[in-house]
């Protein structure tokens, strides 16, 4: 739904692109999770780096948040993306090869076996979706590890950070484009659709698991 409605992603961005492969085609693309930073960032030697950028998060909950230290929670975002991060594929060293691997619905049904695919194909409307290009075929097999029940607070924890940093991005573009009263829906907006995907998955997954 967050996908669908805001055209933004964390775990899961299927895509429409050009084929890199044949430019006279298009594609779906399951583009990899994101870990907010550069993985490079998440070596010791960049710690100011990280401590900069935990600082930046810490402000941007306590602006969201009336003031509340999210310290813990943003720490375990933190080690969330660094173990996404250990796992992709190093764009200092990525090969055209390595991230065009083109698989069936059914190979992605079971790449991605904690997801249901076939529902979040059809609400995100890529209904025509039969084969696609896996960006990151180990991410994809560490992210679907994570889609457990057990995993779930901090898997919200991750989304609202994702939403929060989005959200602060996009106000300062559109802050300078002169769209100040759009701002206030859209920032208003973010959190309702968070909530509800919340609500949805916590619904959703012991139902889909019970299913078998």
């Amino acid at each position: 739904m967050i996908n669908n409605e805001l055209g933004m992603s964390s775990l899961l961005n299927v895509n429409v692109d050009i084929d890199i492969k044949d430019s006279n085609k298009y594609i779906y693309n399951v583009y990899g999770s994101t870990y907010l930073l550069n993985k490079t960032y998440f070596d010791d030697a960049y710690a100011s780096v990280q401590a900069l950028f935990m600082q930046y998060i810490k402000e941007i909950y306590a602006l969201n948040e009336d003031g509340r230290d999210a310290t813990e929670d943003i720490s375990e975002v933190l080690k969330l993306c660094k173990s996404i991060a250990d796992v992709s594929v190093d764009s200092r060293q990525v090969t055209p090869d390595m991230t065009y691997n083109m698989l069936s619905l059914d190979q992605i049904k079971e790449l991605y076996s904690n997801i249901d695919i076939e529902r979040y194909i059809k609400e995100t409307g890529r209904e025509k979706l039969e084969t696609a290009c896996v960006n990151d075929i180990e991410q994809a097999k560490f992210v679907n590890s994570l889609i457990t029940q057990d995993n779930l607070e901090l898997l919200k924890k991750y989304t609202k950070t994702c939403l929060y940093i989005l959200t602060a991005i996009w106000t300062f573009f559109l802050r300078r484009a002169g769209f100040g009263n759009i701002l206030i829906v859209v920032n208003n907006l973010v959190p309702l659709a968070m909530g509800l995907f919340t609500g949805w998955f916590v619904k959703w997954y012991p139902a889909w698991k019970a299913r078998g």
